[in-house]
């Protein structure tokens, strides 16, 4: 749980502390969200991030990575 505002989400590798996505984000008060990263290509470590909300009425959001 974490309360409204806005965040810094950072992914890494199993095991290590490199970053392979980051991206700001702002979440409202009470939010419900699922985060689902997927591969980005066939490359590694290229991965995007899927945001389904239940506090919006738009079903489903694509978070883009900012290096």
């Amino acid at each position: 749980q974490l309360e409204g505002g806005s965040y810094q989400l950072r992914m890494t590798t199993a095991g290590t502390k490199t970053v392979i996505f980051s991206a700001p984000v702002d979440l409202a008060k009470n939010a419900d969200w699922l985060l689902t990263p997927v591969p980005g290509s066939v490359n590694p470590n290229d991965v995007k991030v899927l945001v389904a909300r239940s506090d919006s009425g738009s079903p489903s959001t694509e978070l883009s990575n900012t290096p």
